[in-house]
């Protein structure tokens, strides 16, 4: 199916916080795991051109200043996913440099409390849940759909995000991929507990992880969600736990560095762990109850630390050792590529590089560098050469002092 361009603007307080990242920032590497996963860089541009391909560069998202985002997919279900990630990821970014790197200036803007207001409103209430052991698949099912919905109303996790599972007998019942937490009514995959199996393909790419934490004496329920303020704790801490809650890290699946390598070790001391910059797993030996009320604890937990973090307290479990005062940090310092020094050199405007800004002229470089693909480097440091040429625009922003016709 062809991919076309869908333009949106997300909702508040999400909008906020792209739009005041976008003024400062060129490009948005994301922190979080799932950013890095599905979407990977966000670039920014000045305007939405009559042609925004060569703009988002082979990218699934981009940020267009003040009008919203641009997002390439298949159809709208998958725009909405894309939207998604790039929404948690942008507050995620912006949450955690506003106290890692308080040079950036996002804690004191006078936009900043109404979008702290906005994501820190009052959780509420966990319901009434299903009561286990579940021993009929029947019950389980209708469980986990009910567990599903209620963890997305509480906010612990967008919709289409996280994974749930439950285990009878040697059938575990796991969320498919792609499902969406509070709609799993026909989103419920049952795979074999002990070993592999070709239904696996269509289970969560957690499974490796549920399996080896289910394998683990006396539990029955795994429920993975991602907290906002619990993953931005996770990625400012400088803590192996959080609040008494491990923290470990590791990558989705059963790879080298797979999840199903660190987690069960960590949930067989502690019913609840954290994933660095990823989210939250809670398990228990009956149902979903017990889970959902600690995974809310954590977050409160950590979305109050997260003030006091804002406020340059050390408080227990998030000890922001990063902070530094304004103007001391330095951006890294990017080394220029043979193949970029011979560009500038050939094309004659080794001159007109040199008469940049240095952050300008360390943004370019950096910019090259983080491209996987040869191909990409070569594009974007055509873009580079193009814009030196032109004068007065940088990284398609308008740059009135590099104008070379003034």
């Amino acid at each position: 199916m062809e991919e076309q361009l869908y333009l949106v603007k997300p909702a508040e307080p999400y909008w906020t916080a792209m739009r005041l990242i976008a003024h400062r920032e060129h490009i948005i590497v994301p922190y979080d795991s799932e950013g890095a996963m599905f979407i990977g860089e966000i670039p920014i541009v000045a305007s939405c051109a009559s042609n925004i391909e060569p703009l988002l560069d082979g990218r699934r998202v981009a940020i267009i200043r003040e009008k919203g985002i641009m997002i390439r997919a298949q159809n709208k279900k998958m725009a909405g996913l894309l939207q998604s990630v790039a929404c948690f990821s942008c507050v995620v970014r912006f949450l955690v440099d506003a106290v890692k790197q308080p040079q950036k200036g996002y804690a004191s803007h006078a936009e900043f409390r109404n979008l702290f207001a906005g994501l820190t409103a009052k959780h509420q209430e966990v319901g009434a849940l299903k009561k286990g052991t579940f021993t009929k698949t029947e019950i389980a099912r209708e469980a986990m759909v009910e567990a599903g919905k209620e963890v997305v109303r509480l906010g612990l996790v967008n919709a289409s995000f996280g994974n749930i599972s439950y285990v009878i007998g040697e059938t575990l019942l796991i969320s498919a991929t792609g499902s969406f937490l509070d709609d799993l009514d026909n989103s419920l995959v049952a795979v074999p507990l002990l070993q592999s199996s070709p239904q696996d393909k269509s289970a969560s790419s957690e499974l490796p992880a549920h399996r080896k934490i289910l394998l683990l004496q006396g539990l029955r329920a795994v429920l993975h969600g991602h907290p906002l303020f619990t993953v931005v704790a996770s990625l400012i801490a400088d803590s192996e736990r959080i609040n008494g809650v491990p923290v470990v890290q590791g990558e989705t699946g059963g790879g080298k560095r797979g999840l199903d390598k660190v987690l069960p070790q960590a949930l067989q001391k502690s019913p609840i762990a954290i994933v660095q910059g990823h989210g939250v797993f809670c398990v228990d030996g009956t149902d979903y109850r017990q889970p959902i009320k600690r995974m809310l604890q954590l977050e409160e937990d950590c979305m109050r630390e997260y003030s006091d973090a804002l406020e340059g307290k050390i408080v227990h479990g998030m000890k922001v050792n990063n902070v530094v005062p304004n103007g001391d940090k330095k951006r890294p310092q990017h080394p220029m590529p043979d193949f970029v020094r011979r560009s500038l050199i050939d094309s004659g405007l080794l001159a007109a590089y040199q008469a940049r800004p240095p952050y300008q002229r360390n943004d370019y470089i950096g910019w090259i560098n983080r491209a996987k693909l040869q191909k990409t480097k070569e594009k974007r440091l055509l873009q580079m050469l193009e814009e030196l040429a032109k004068g007065g625009v940088y990284m398609n922003m308008a740059h009135p002092p590099s104008n070379r016709g003034k």
